[in-house]
């Protein structure tokens, strides 16, 4: 079965409940973007470029499995997008956070045969990782895919607050609630990001401060990957009643 569904501004809640999706490379399974409420839960999504996700109060992709995506399985964008006890194997990239600001919120997605990181991303601001099976890369857990990154590296593991900087961005919210940067002298902001209480595949704290790209290794970037305590536990297995969460359907 091959599924598209684009939901758009037109369309204020949206629900998409057990389908199996393969999709051709370049294409979407679900672009929910514009809407106010969507729940995409208990489906399969087998190659394609996974679902893409943003721009309401309310998304959620829960009890989803991902594989065989040609450049990523779930690419947030803005609004507040919830993703909740998913499997996600075999692509380049786990979870893609672009630019237009917002809120990510997962928890408990176990990540396997990754390509290139499990999270990848152009800016944050709040939300959260935790209680996650993380897979490495090629040579990150987490990688930036910023404008930055094209910039000369600063010297290895150096702490933005660790010396003086000539020019740091600072980070100021729009009307649209994404983040613009502009470059101001002598003063910036440095913004945490919690992925605590994940599972990294080592215990080894050397292992995963390397694993992870972040204001500590690329000049300028504000941005701190908050990574400590690690997890214990394994991601649950059990998926949940949604009925609490189709019932704003009826």
């Amino acid at each position: 079965m091959f599924v598209v569904f684009y939901a758009g501004s037109s369309i204020e809640t949206m629900l998409i409940d057990g389908c199996n999706s393969t999709a051709w490379p370049g294409s979407y399974h679900v672009s929910a973007v514009g809407s106010v409420e969507a729940v995409v839960s208990n489906c399969t999504f087998v190659g394609g470029s996974g679902v893409s996700a943003g721009g309401g109060d309310n998304i959620q992709i829960v009890d989803c499995e991902f594989s065989g995506q040609r450049n990523f399985s779930i690419r947030l964008l803005s609004g507040t997008v919830t993703v909740e006890r998913c499997k996600i194997s075999n692509t380049p990239t786990g979870i893609l956070r672009k630019i237009f600001g917002g809120i990510p919120q997962v928890e408990e997605v176990s990540f396997s045969n990754i390509g290139r990181a499990s999270f990848g991303y152009s800016d944050l601001d709040f939300g959260y990782i935790r209680n996650c099976d993380l897979d490495k890369g090629t040579e990150f857990v987490v990688e930036y895919r910023g404008a930055l990154a094209s910039r000369t590296l600063s010297p290895p593991r150096k702490l933005l607050s660790s010396g003086p900087q000539e020019f740091r961005p600072e980070f100021t919210s729009s009307e649209n609630h994404s983040l613009i940067a502009k470059e101001t002298q002598g003063r910036g902001r440095r913004i945490h990001f919690d992925m605590t209480h994940n599972r990294w595949g080592t215990t080894n704290q050397d292992s995963i401060r390397a694993w992870v790209e972040d204001g500590k290794d690329l000049k300028d970037l504000p941005y701190v990957i908050r990574w400590n305590p690690i997890g214990g536990r394994a991601v649950s297995t059990e998926k949940k009643n949604l009925g609490s969460m189709k019932s704003m359907f009826r």
